[in-house]
Formats: structure tokens, C-alpha cells, sequence
């Protein structure tokens, strides 16, 4: 408070600050408040985060190095100067009196191990090894070397002969691969094949044997009946199958290996029938196979057939109403062209010549084999061989189309007479028709 001359009045001047104590450090005066507890420590020590981190930058740096020294590649070891080396008038490469000749000696490199050395060599030694590898096991060469005897001279053993020496192999080349030699002992089935076919008929007859006589247990007839139906199955017999399979489906053998041989039977009977083309049967077949065997696990498949056969039987006969339509559609309209010509006195040879090529041609290519083979058959009975060239193409177009209906039907012996008959009346256009390709394919035991 202050006194002024009027009286005392009261001040308004702020208070006065704490006392603060001075402190030095480093040469520079701080001040510090006298309230603080704690004083800061004169020393600043080291961190231990930066210790820390100090440790692993180096760890970082060093890590490169140490893992290339300790995955460095293993350094070969280099070979010590040779003791003795050779004498000047014996060249290296030269063979001496004792080397002994081997099969192998001709090998530029051997063999090298795991540990980055090289494998140890069995051959016999030569001298220069023997100089370079003081370390190698002591043998009669060696001796000789290291006791002073100098090997011969060259010229004491020419070369020729040690080099046929060290190749026996060569030599004997002819009698270390025999298979060349026996080649055609070694592909005996191309030259029995067809020897095979008479063994194959004779076992189908001793199976039907033995399915036909009652006096044999019913097991082993059971076993023939099932082996002779695969047995047809695998040459494609379906002829001799589906009458084989009828018979056996009409038989009540017992199972066999879990197969019965009637139901067995009864599928491949219809599945045959379907491959025969004779499809009006297929449906009867199958019905007997239903009602004797309503819940076997082949019905299915059968039933696959039965749908598959009347869907092609349909499309036959519309294909077949279709082309016989258009067929006599083609013959009206000829047959009044024919008219009008012999109404006018021309020559009719043309219209009746085209109206046969269609009556061949059209079957032909709808695979109406059953009309195709005789119509094709009169045109080249009655106009072969043609006059002009584009005749005679037509005629040798009409004896492929007959040929190829006898394949078709399976009459695999018309086919091939009717071929020689080709061959011997036009070779050249057998040859041109390339239908001997398609009966040569026949198998000579195929069933008609």
C-alpha cells in the first residue's frame, strides 16, 4: 500500500512474483521455479531404445555377409606340382607298355560328388595321372615310375592297335542288338492271323458243345454260354450272336460269377437284332426279355434300343414313301417325254437311259440298299460299258452303287464276285471308283 498526499488510499499494483533460484548449466544461467519437487538429473545417459536400435542396424548389415560365407561354393582343391614329371621323349597322350585298355577310357569327364570334388575313377591310371595325383593308391606303374625305369618309346607300340583295343563295343556291335535280326520272329501275329481264325471257330463249336449236352453240370454249361457270347462280341459276329443269344435266353441256367446267362442273353439278342438292321424284330425281342426279366438292371439299355430302333424305323419309312414319291414323279414326267419323241419319230435311247440311272441312283443315295442293288444291276446289264465318256462314267458309277448295296446287306460273296466281274470288264474305272478299299475292309471272317 502507498501513501499518497491526500491520505492513504489503497494500490492496485500486482503482486510481487516467487523468488526464483538461478541455476547454471553448461555455462548458460536458467531459471528455474521454486515450487518444482524434482530436479533434472546435471547428466544425460544413453537411451535404451537407441542401444536397441543401434544393435539391429548392425545386425541388418552383417547378416548379408555372413550367409554369403557360410553358402559359398566349395573351392576344388588345386593339384600339387608333380614330383616326377615326364621324360621329354615320352609325350603325355601316348599310352605306355603297361596300360591297360578299357572300355570306358574314352570318357572326357567323370563323374563329380555332393562335396564339389571329383568322384573317384576306377579306370586304370595312366601316367599322367599318376604324376598329378600323389595321393592315389600305389599300383606296379606307379612303382615303375617312382623307381626311376623310364617307359618305352612310343614306337614300341603303335597306336591303332591299343585304340581297337580300348572299343570292343564297336566290334561287337552286330552281336549286342540281336532284335534287329529277328524282327520278323518278334511280330508273330501279323503272319498267324490268319491262322487264328480256325482256332477261334473251333472253340465256338466246343462251347456250343458243351451248351447243348444236358449231361454236363450245369455250371460249366453256364461258363460256355457266357464265353461264347463275349467271344462273339469281341469278332464282331452279331450274325451267329443273335442267333447264339436266342438260344441261350430260352435256357434257365444258373448264375455264373454273378452273371446270368439269360438275362445276358437276352440283351445282347436284342442289341444284335438292332446291329442286323432288322428292326421290325427289335420290339418283339424285347418284349419277351420284359416279361422275364421285368426288374433286371439291363432293362433300361433295353428299352434305349427299343426307342432308338423305332425312331430310325419311322424315319426309314417316311425317307422311303419320300423317295419313291419323288421317284415316280420323275419316271411320269419321262415316260411322257418318251411319248412325245416316238410321236415324232426321234430317237426315245436318251430318256430310257436317264429314266434307268435314276432308278439306281435315287435308291442309291438314300442307302435303300434292297432297291439300289437291282436297279444298279440292270443298268449295267443293259448299258454298259457307254459310248462316250460321260456313259461310261455313269456305268462305273452304277457298279460301285451295286457293290456297295451287296455290302451294305452283308452278302460279302456277291460283293466280291461282282467286284472281280468289275475288275475284269474296266480296270481302269475299278480303280477310278476306289470300291475295291471298301470290300478289301471286309474281314475274311465276316459273317453275312
Amino acid at each position: 500500500m502507498t501513501t499518497s498526499p491526500q491520505g492513504s488510499e489503497p494500490d492496485d499494483d500486482p503482486p510481487v512474483p516467487p523468488a526464483v533460484s538461478p541455476r547454471m548449466r553448461g555455462g548458460t544461467l536458467y531459471v528455474e521455479d521454486e515450487e518444482a519437487t524434482d530436479e533434472r538429473p546435471t547428466g544425460r545417459g544413453p537411451r535404451a531404445s537407441t542401444v536397441l536400435t543401434a544393435l539391429l542396424v548392425a545386425l541388418g548389415l552383417a547378416l548379408p555377409g555372413v550367409a554369403a560365407f557360410l553358402l559359398r561354393p566349395a573351392t576344388p582343391v588345386a593339384p600339387e606340382p608333380t614330383a616326377h614329371p615326364p621324360p621329354p621323349s615320352q609325350p603325355a597322350s601316348l599310352p605306355t607298355q603297361n596300360a591297360i585298355p578299357h572300355p570306358s577310357s574314352t570318357d572326357s569327364t567323370a563323374p563329380t560328388g555332393t562335396t564339389g570334388r571329383p568322384a573317384e575313377d576306377t579306370r586304370a591310371p595312366d601316367h599322367d595321372t599318376l604324376t598329378a595325383s600323389p595321393n592315389s593308391a600305389p599300383g606296379p606303374r606307379l612303382a615303375r615310375v617312382e623307381s626311376g625305369l623310364t617307359p618305352p618309346h612310343p614306337a614300341a607300340q603303335p597306336v591303332p592297335s591299343n585304340r581297337e583295343a580300348a572299343q570292343p563295343v564297336t566290334a561287337n556291335r552286330e552281336a549286342a542288338q540281336p532284335a534287329s535280326a529277328n524282327r520278323e520272329v518278334a511280330q508273330p501275329v501279323t503272319a498267324n492271323r490268319e491262322a487264328a481264325q480256325p482256332a477261334s471257330a473251333n472253340r465256338e463249336a466246343a462251347l456250343r458243345a458243351i451248351l447243348d449236352d444236358t449231361s454236363q453240370p450245369a455250371e460249366e454249361r453256364s461258363a460256355a454260354a457266357l464265353e461264347l457270347l463275349d467271344g462273339l462280341i469281341l469278332r464282331n459276329r452279331s450274325r451267329s450272336l443273335a442267333r447264339d443269344a436266342e438260344r441261350v435266353f430260352r435256357m434257365d441256367l444258373p448264375r455264373h460269377l454273378g452273371r446270368l446267362p439269360a438275362e445276358q442273353a437276352g440283351w445282347l439278342w436284342v442289341n444284335a437284332l438292332s446291329t442286323l438292321g432288322d428292326k421290325e424284330k427289335v420290339p418283339e425281342a424285347a418284349a419277351e426279355f420284359f416279361r422275364r426279366f421285368p426288374d433286371s438292371s439291363l432293362a433300361p439299355s433295353v428299352e434305349t434300343v427299343v426307342r432308338s430302333t423305332a425312331i430310325v424305323l419311322v424315319a426309314d419309312q417316311n425317307s422311303r414313301r419320300e423317295m419313291e414319291s419323288e421317284l415316280r414323279r420323275l419316271e411320269a414326267e419321262l415316260e411322257a417325254q418318251r411319248i412325245r419323241l416316238e410321236s415324232r419319230g426321234e430317237p426315245t435311247t436318251p430318256v430310257l437311259r436317264e429314266l434307268a440311272r435314276i432308278r439306281c441312283f435315287k435308291p442309291a443315295q438314300e442307302h435303300f440298299h434292297d432297291l439300289s442293288v437291282v436297279s444298279c444291276r440292270a443298268y449295267v446289264d443293259a448299258w454298259a460299258p457307254g459310248d462316250t465318256p460321260p456313259e461310261q462314267a455313269i456305268v462305273r458309277d452304277a457298279w460301285a452303287a451295286e457293290i456297295t448295296s451287296l455290302v451294305g446287306l452283308r452278302r460279302y460273296t456277291q460283293a466280291r464276285q461282282r467286284l472281280a466281274e468289275f475288275r475284269a470288264a474296266d480296270p481302269e474305272g475299278e480303280r477310278q471308283t476306289l470300291i475295291g478299299s471298301v470290300v478289301n475292309a471286309i474281314r475274311p471272317d465276316a459273317e453275312e
